[in-house]
């Protein structure tokens, strides 16, 4: 279990780091944060929102979720069609 928090929470450092704010980096060049630490922070963060935000954003992600598991099933049943 807590391999799973751990990875979902770099996960969601690193999308964040990519898509909605850059974690800062330090004159000793380091991030001031690592991805883990940022992902736990974000999602710390939407826990605090209105009970209708927070929902709309779950759905989301479980959606995202769902079509990442569906293209993971596409490309292993197209991969063992092609060795085939």
């Amino acid at each position: 279990m807590v391999a799973i928090a751990y990875s979902i929470c770099v996960s969601v450092g690193v999308i964040n780091h990519e898509k909605v704010q850059k974690i800062k980096i330090k004159k000793h060049g380091y991030k001031s944060k690592s991805f883990c630490r940022a992902g736990i922070d974000f999602i710390k963060d939407i826990c605090k929102l209105p009970s209708e935000i927070f929902n709309q954003i779950i759905e989301k992600f479980l959606r995202l979720l769902l079509i990442q598991k569906t293209k993971c099933k596409i490309n292993i049943i197209n991969n063992s069609l092609s060795t085939n």
